[in-house]
């Protein structure tokens, strides 16, 4: 066993059952600790102001080589900790503190909501797709914009209706009457990112015969009407935080995370969905290449950029549905 020893802040979702994020946390900590013998210990918060206090507490015991914490609402509390305890290593995991003693991992996603666009289109009959957040911000815009932009670059005449709800977690209920809305538009695949009211999502799909992409592992909630799923990885990145402490090279500052780091991917399951084919996995698989390779440069991050990339990346035309 190793004589370092790390600890983990985690989401105030829990483990189990609906704590997804967390226990993709929880599974980078136990690959660590398998390939290097780091124990860890964790904390639970229960809200947004335990973060704080339990960052304090660990901290305070001198005895972690590196506190990693996950969530956007740990940032105020991280930022004041790392400036009461300097010798001490932090790992950030979407919060974000500024400090010479924190590493922050930031995500990127537009990568694998192009490529999820795209995917989508394929699927399209219609030549309409959608797909449904909770609340509006630079955060989400950037899966927007990047889906949108996927869409049309392998299908111009492809039409991506959006729609922003006024919470982060509806309930299934709403999310089932906003999915209602688009696929009675025409709809016939949106790309789920509701929480909980995915499965909103996802029972509208079955009502209509219509399909949804899945986030997180959904696909096995309907794989009939559920081809795929956009998946994080965030377990690659707490991994590569506490290999770093490991190997003594512990670099403060932002990192970006996104598909081409494995942060992010498609996956399809087994078996595969009838309609993801050889021919859609080839379009797919080539088009991943493409993104990993650099060749669209800076994705779009808002909707004003997306005809901009449009017309810089000129689209295909031949890619129609699959």
């Amino acid at each position: 066993m190793n004589d370092l020893r790390v600890a983990m802040v985690f989401g105030s979702g829990g483990l189990g059952a609906g704590g997804y994020y967390n226990e993709m946390g929880l599974k980078g900590l136990k690959q660590a600790e398998h390939h290097f013998g780091v124990p860890f210990e964790y904390r639970l918060p229960k809200g947004d102001p335990d973060f704080e206090p339990l960052l304090r507490e660990l901290a305070q015991t001198a005895k972690y080589a590196l506190i990693n914490v996950m969530s956007f609402g740990a940032s105020p509390g991280l930022n004041r900790v790392a400036d009461e305890f300097p010798a001490q290593k932090f790992a950030a995991f979407d919060a974000r503190a500024d400090k010479p003693n924190v590493a922050n991992y930031a995500s990127e996603p537009k990568g694998v909501s192009f490529l999820a666009g795209a995917a989508a289109a394929w699927l399209s009959s219609s030549g309409k797709i959608g797909t449904l957040f909770g609340t509006e911000g630079p955060g989400y815009w950037q899966w927007v914009a990047s889906y949108m932009a996927g869409a049309r670059y392998v299908r111009p005449e492809v039409e991506v209706l959006y729609e922003f709800l006024p919470v982060y977690s509806p309930s299934p209920e709403q999310g089932e009457a906003a999915a209602a809305k688009q696929y009675d538009a025409g709809v016939d695949a949106i790309m789920a990112h509701l929480d909980l009211g995915d499965r909103g999502i996802f029972a509208a799909a079955r009502r209509r015969g219509k399909y949804a992409l899945g986030f997180n592992g959904e696909r096995g909630l309907d794989p009939d009407h559920i081809p795929f799923d956009v998946t994080r990885h965030l377990e690659v990145s707490v991994y590569d935080a506490v290999k770093r402490v490991v190997e003594g090279k512990f670099a403060a500052g932002v990192t970006v995370w996104g598909m081409e780091r494995g942060q992010y991917a498609l996956e399809f399951g087994s078996p595969l969905h009838p309609m993801v084919t050889p021919a859609f996995m080839k379009r797919v698989e080539a088009l991943k290449s493409e993104i990993a390779a650099g060749k669209f440069g800076a994705l779009p991050a808002m909707k004003d950029e997306v005809e901009p990339f449009l017309t810089n990346s000129k689209p295909q035309t031949s890619n129609s549905q699959l």
